[in-house]
């Protein structure tokens, strides 16, 4: 991939934050001229999904990351936790990001990662420093080249020289283009690459109001105390307005279109994800099921819990052969089955189990729920039916 591309972006699951919609991102990214966008809202991944099927709707690359507060090993005891971003590379980053921003504790009375939690789940991700909101950037602000250094190193050590880049960022303030030369130094330095970034929080400059609007009621103050970020520059840039900006940093905007590369995370919507029910070799989980069904309706004709009010026994048998087939159809029969054993257990062992809703025949015949209702008898309820029309599976 040749070019710039964004590679830290906060969209509206950024709370009171982003205000880049996601249905909009597809289209500012193609007007960009830009051919991939990441997603790394703070902490949080709820429009990951949302955000990868419109992306490769509009046939845009999506990466999947996230904006994380850290504390690292050299922070003293009373240092706040800086941010870091994460894009996953693969299958295995997307895995180890989603438990990492599920598992932030607590430290010093902030939600963050520790070191510990980053080297156990590093695998498949590339680290970005985090921009003028990482500690490289705070060490370097506050006069400490040592720090930055010392946080560098310590990062290259749980993701990897190749996996780790310093972000260079412009949004015309003072600090940021003051600090421009010492980061690249201290990269050079270290051997680290480094990214260009834009830090983005909307998709049009126009839009800035609206980010502003959404600071204020984050921070419980009014329109007129000021803007929400330092400057007016947060927006969706073009690549020719990236190379305006960062343009004698040639490696930092080339490294974009390479992250981009490196990242090919599929996310296979429409699988069935479930454990395979263990079972004998040789016996398959249909032929199974069918034999627990047929044992289950041999069991309840025989204590005479089948009441037929006027149904006949081939249609039970007709019934559950099509609920079978559609089962089967949908790959549910593991699915039948685990369900069929844990509710099995809970009812031996006296344990309360069910659902108010009626069963399907199948259920019912394998006493999946807690109700015994019979389905033929009590089947105008649409759960009852769903298995019977297999349109309304769809």
């Amino acid at each position: 991939m040749s070019g710039f591309c964004h590679l830290h972006l906060h969209s509206e699951y950024s709370l009171l934050e982003g205000a880049c919609r996601l249905k909009d991102i597809p289209d500012a990214v193609i007007a960009a001229g830009q051919t991939a966008v990441a997603i790394t809202d703070r902490e949080v991944m709820f429009g990951c999904a949302e955000f990868w099927r419109l992306c490769t709707g509009k046939k845009v690359k999506p990466i999947i990351g996230c904006q994380l507060p850290v504390i690292l090993s050299g922070d003293g005891s009373q240092a706040l936790p800086r941010s870091l971003v994460l894009l996953c590379e693969n299958e295995e980053g997307y895995r180890n990001l989603s438990y990492i921003s599920a598992h932030l504790t607590r430290i010093r009375g902030v939600r963050a990662a520790d070191e510990g939690l980053l080297k156990e789940h590093s695998a498949g991700l590339i680290a970005l420093s985090g921009g003028r909101e990482g500690e490289i950037f705070a060490a370097l602000s506050s006069g400490d080249a040592d720090r930055a250094s010392a946080v560098a190193a310590e990062l290259v050590s749980i993701f990897g020289r190749d996996n780790f880049f310093i972000e260079l960022e412009d949004h015309a303030d003072p600090t940021e283009r003051q600090l421009l030369p010492e980061l690249v130094s201290l990269a050079e330095r270290l051997g680290i690459g480094t990214v260009a970034t834009n830090d983005v929080h909307y998709l049009r400059p126009e839009d800035e109001p609206l980010q502003s609007a959404l600071a204020c009621i984050r921070e419980g103050r009014t329109l007129d105390s000021g803007p929400g970020l330092p400057t007016g520059e947060f927006w969706l840039k073009t690549a020719e307005e990236m190379e305006r900006i960062l343009g004698g940093y040639h490696e930092a905007i080339a490294n974009t279109g390479r992250i981009a590369d490196r990242c090919n995370l599929e996310i296979g919507f429409g699988r069935t994800l479930l454990p395979t029910f263990p079972l004998p070799q040789g016996v398959t989980s249909s032929s199974r099921l069918r034999e627990l069904v047929l044992a289950g309706f041999s069991k309840k004709r025989s204590a005479g819990m089948i009441p037929y009010a006027g149904h006949t026994e081939a249609e039970y048998t007709a019934r559950a052969e099509k609920e079978l087939s559609v089962i089967g159809g949908m790959g549910l029969d593991d699915y039948f089955l685990i369900v069929a054993d844990y509710v099995g257990y809970t009812k031996r062992t006296g344990i309360p189990v069910g659902t108010k809703l009626e069963p399907t025949v199948v259920e019912f015949e394998l006493r999946n729920t807690g109700l015994d209702a019979d389905p033929l008898v009590n089947n105008t309820h649409i759960y009852a039916m769903k298995l019977a029309t297999p349109e309304e599976m769809a």
